[in-house]
């Protein structure tokens, strides 16, 4: 096994290798690397025996004896003197760089200082003799600095600790409460040595003790995980606590989010910080040794552990990694919005819905007004399958198509007798069906200034392919911005109102399932857009929020004005272009766009 060293813990395992021999015979435990990243504790020193690597004729045995760690061994035949190596290496050899030769002589025994000083600690023991020396199997001692916080701690399993209270006898003196994390209701089971009935967790599971003081306990054979088989475990959408199987071998963050096609980000405790650190796929990867618990966030169930070698495909990269500033391509305007990428004609439409205004921008040319005020103060723009234009209008308080020969066609007006709000955007589907949100915005005064709005509720609709008009949802406070997933399975809606982007599943005939709560940290969520990963973008008052499948945040596109409504373009669709207020502006990006109509 590799090293690994998590702050200040001190971790002294037991592995086995000897000079010139391929192979090695192991007890028929077997151990795991790490007895827990430290999730909260008090500073105390916890130890564990771990079995010894078995090599013929020269086996060390390694004790804990207060602060020291003990070595000793049975004389060899023809030795004369005895030379106790050390390093934080597992697998080194006497000598190596990052070797200490500790002392010298005829004696076979050897006491060491190390407990708690915050790294590894391996020996070799070199019997110096005619007509060669010979090396013993390399040792270590597991010795784990608890830190005051909370500390992880593997079930020991060979001494049956598989309840709470079991758990907590060690910890008596010190114990505030047991933990147990519960993937399925995403919480923790609780116990406490007050009262109530413990909780018991199964073979491999990480209990979490919460102590307080310095103590030095010594813990007999823990640490250790499962034979191969051994752990099952059903990883639960959202986060769950699991640990890498011995056979799974040492590994990184990366390896093992590649092994689980559902985790879309792999972490580990930080002792010190007292926090979680975090690999997505971007940013820094770490070491996982075998045998350490890590966390695994995935976003649809899955089984634990993967299988060794999985060959799953990396997942995708931060698509902000490596984007460029923005850069103002048209200034001047009053509020910009409905950014509309016309593919067949390498341009953007968009609208200045306060000047209510119609305006083409064409790269390297530039704007181009196509329509003067007309009293629609239209916002959001689409396009359909037949490339005609779809606006939605607040001071119509429709939405409507334009056809080739220049004429409008009302496509929605009325909900059930009654006229509709001030629709805001809209999208379409590769079926044909249209999607759009009618918030009360067209009453603000600038806006459209709409004075009658008799439907009492802010609604999202579909318009099936036939004309007929369908009522999505009527719960949201203000649904702004709209947008499907790459594969047209998914319709988003952004709540103005709330600053929460809702989903809703999309079926093959384009009609619509109940709706979830994707993501709740969207400020002033209006218009998205979509990349061909699924990676979804919010515009809010606080920039541009990158959101991942999941709903999670990526991180935040900041540009020089608060911007409305975003759309990819160009003719590899890298550029976002982005509607901001006074201007519009584009931000070079790293993954593409998706296709128009979800498919």
């Amino acid at each position: 096994m590799g090293t690994w060293s998590w702050g200040a813990t001190s971790v002294l395992l037991l592995t086995g290798c000897v000079a010139g021999h391929d192979s090695v015979d192991w007890l028929e435990a077997q151990p795991s690397a790490d007895e827990a990243e430290s999730l909260e504790s008090s500073g105390a020193l916890v130890a564990a025996s771990r079995p010894v690597a078995q090599v013929p004729g020269f086996d060390v045995a390694i004790e804990l004896d207060g602060a020291d760690v003990a070595l000793s061994w049975s004389a060899q035949p023809g030795a004369t003197d005895y030379t106790v190596w050390h390093a934080a290496d597992a697998y080194f050899e006497p000598g190596d760089p990052g070797s200490t030769a500790l002392a010298t002589g005829p004696s076979t025994s050897y006491a060491h200082a190390v407990a708690g000083d915050g790294v590894h600690h391996y020996y070799r023991v070199v019997a110096h003799a005619n007509p060669g020396d010979e090396v013993s199997t390399i040792v270590g001692k597991y010795a784990h600095l608890l830190y005051s916080g909370y500390n992880k701690i593997p079930q020991p399993l060979v001494t049956g600790m598989t309840d709470a209270a079991a758990f907590s006898q060690p910890h008596t003196s010190y114990l505030h409460a047991v933990y147990l994390y519960d993937g399925p209701s995403q919480g923790f089971q609780y116990w406490s040595p007050g009262g109530g009935t413990p909780f018991t967790y199964a073979l491999g599971q990480v209990p979490i003790a919460d102590v307080y003081g310095l103590w030095a306990q010594v813990y007999e054979d823990v640490g250790y995980v499962p034979d191969e088989g051994g752990i099952e475990l059903l990883l639960s959408p959202g986060l769950n606590i699991a640990t890498v199987p011995l056979e799974f071998g040492d590994t990184t963050a990366g390896e093992l989010l590649a092994a689980v096609p559902s985790a879309w980000r792999v972490g580990r405790w930080d002792p010190i910080a007292q926090d979680r650190v975090w690999y997505d796929g971007s940013g820094s990867d770490f070491a996982v040794e075998a045998g350490r618990d890590v966390y695994v966030e995935v976003w649809q169930s899955s089984m634990w552990p993967p299988d060794p070698g999985s060959q799953a495909p990396p997942p995708s990269g931060n698509p902000l990694n490596g984007i460029g500033a923005p850069q103002a391509v048209a200034t001047g305007l009053l509020f910009t919005e409905g950014a509309l990428w016309l593919a067949d004609e390498g341009a953007l439409l968009f609208t200045d819905l306060e000047a209510d205004e119609l305006w083409r921008y064409d790269p390297g040319v530039g704007t181009t007004r196509l329509r003067a005020p007309s009293d629609r103060f239209a916002n959001g723009l689409a396009e359909d399958p037949q490339g005609r234009r779809i606006e939605c209008q607040h001071k119509t308080q429709r939405v409507a198509r334009f056809e080739a020969d220049g004429s409008e066609t009302v496509i929605a007006s009325e909900w059930q007798g009654q006229t509709l709000n001030s629709p805001d955007d809209a999208v379409t589907g590769s079926d044909g069906s249209l999607y759009f949100t009618d918030p009360t915005i067209g009453g603000m005064y600038h806006l459209g200034n709409v004075q009658y709005m008799p439907l009492g509720f802010q609604g999202v609709y579909r318009v099936d392919p036939n004309g007929g008009l369908h009522l999505v949802d009527d719960g949201l406070d203000e649904p702004a911005g709209i947008a499907l997933s790459p594969a047209g399975d998914t319709l988003y809606v952004s709540d103005w109102g709330t600053g929460i982007v809702h989903a809703y599943p999309v079926n093959p005939d384009g009609t619509t399932g109940a709706g979830v709560v994707f993501n709740t940290e969207a400020p002033g969520a209006d218009s998205m857009c979509v990349d061909v990963d699924g990676n979804l973008f919010v515009t809010t008052n606080q920039g541009i929020w990158a959101l991942r499948p999941d709903g999670t945040q990526w991180g935040l596109i900041s540009l020089p004005e608060e911007p409305a409504n975003c759309a990819f373009g160009g003719p590899d669709m890298l550029t976002m272009y982005v509607t901001a207020r006074t201007s519009v502006y584009t931000v070079e990006m790293v993954i593409p766009g998706a296709p128009m109509f979800g498919g």
